[in-house]
């Protein structure tokens, strides 16, 4: 049985229009098989199934907020392994890709005005805005 643990990212911006850095808010259930773990640890582009390569960010239990944590936009991954006194399970279960952009998409226009010129008197013309 595989073991799986839910994972929720939340990313914390102090207002609409933030800039980095940015906290990250970890949520997260405990594996549904195997040995009960004796903690976990909590990986920012480190999440291959074969095992990480690097040190965690830091042990996390579920809700744990990482104050700016994040100093650029871009894309990440993010992920936790639980760990027992038998080891680290290489396979993360779950991973988030996440990506963070400052620069939202505009909104919608406002005050469409439409002026179409006909070459004769004959045309017609038909205008309608939702």
């Amino acid at each position: 049985m595989k073991n799986i643990l839910i994972l929720t990212l939340i990313l914390i911006a102090s207002s609409a229009l933030a800039l980095p850095p940015y906290d990250v808010t970890v949520t997260f259930s405990a594996p549904a098989g195997g040995g009960a773990p004796d903690g976990f640890n909590f990986y920012v582009d480190d999440c291959a199934v074969t095992g990480p390569i690097a040190a965690p960010v830091g042990s996390v239990v579920s809700g744990q907020t990482f104050p700016a944590l994040i100093t650029a936009d871009g894309t990440y991954q993010m992920c936790v392994r639980a760990f027992n006194t038998a080891g680290e399970n290489p396979d993360p279960g779950q991973v988030a890709n996440v990506t963070i952009n400052d620069l939202p998409i505009p909104g919608p226009i406002q005050n469409l005005g439409i002026i179409v010129t006909c070459p004769t008197s004959n045309c017609v013309v038909e205008v309608v805005i939702n």
